[in-house]
């Protein structure tokens, strides 16, 4: 006599299945959160950067116009960890640039760069116009 068998359970190819849907759906989500930290950390540097420009840009327009020709050798620099908002692993560099290219006689552009050694590509630039008072 022939007897029907129900069968109860998952077969091996089954399981193999929704194992490997399972490390696919895990291999995503732990690479979603690897690139949303990596671009957490390049957007608080960034932000970083923007202040320490601003600073800088704040410093040498409060120098005056006459230091700042007298300082012209030096245009380059890092950010020392004296700054308490630094980490000691991020390091910033800075570099500024005062022309009148294309600008009037009495105009001058004052050009501050700041940019991360750690995160390449993390470049801030802002500008300001110093006018010359005429004599």
């Amino acid at each position: 006599m022939y007897r029907k068998y129900r069968k109860y359970g998952f077969s091996l190819i089954e399981v193999m299945i929704a194992l490997a849907v399972l490390v696919f759906g895990i291999y995503g989500l732990l690479d979603l959160f690897f690139n949303s930290h990596n671009l957490s950390q390049r957007a608080q540097a960034r932000t970083q950067a923007l202040y320490l420009a601003k600073g800088k840009l704040t410093e040498l327009q409060a120098s005056g116009l006459e230091p700042l020709f007298d300082l012209a050798e030096k245009n380059n620099g890092i950010f020392a960890s004296e700054f308490a908002a630094l980490p000691d692993n991020q390091d910033f560099e800075w570099k500024w640039n005062i022309s009148n290219e294309g600008l009037q006689e009495s105009t001058l552009r004052l050009d501050v760069v700041v940019s991360s050694k750690k995160f390449d590509g993390t470049k801030v630039n802002l500008y300001s116009y110093i006018f010359a008072a005429e004599e």
